[in-house]
């Protein structure tokens, strides 16, 4: 590795420069990146509320079958938690 006083110094102040340069934007992508993430999540979590309101609509809707779906399921759990 050369060492600092064999670079000349036209070189340190490129090398310097892009380092500025990358810095700022690889700064500007994390900020980017993060607002994307931000709106994804909000997106997620509005579709989330959604379909939890739909499945509480349709559970109201059909108390026969969501207590037969409730009890199969329980049925399946209580098979599989019993092989244990």
């Amino acid at each position: 590795m050369p060492r600092k006083e064999d670079i000349p110094e036209t070189d340190l102040e490129t090398l310097r420069a892009e380092v500025a340069r990358l810095t700022a934007a690889l700064a500007a992508l994390g900020a980017d990146v993060s607002t994307v993430a931000e709106e994804k999540t909000e997106r997620l979590k509005a579709a989330g509320a959604e379909a939890l309101a739909g499945a509480g609509g349709w559970a109201k809707a059909h108390p026969g079958q969501t207590l037969g779906l409730a009890a199969g399921l329980g049925f399946l759990l209580g098979l599989l938690i019993g092989r244990r």
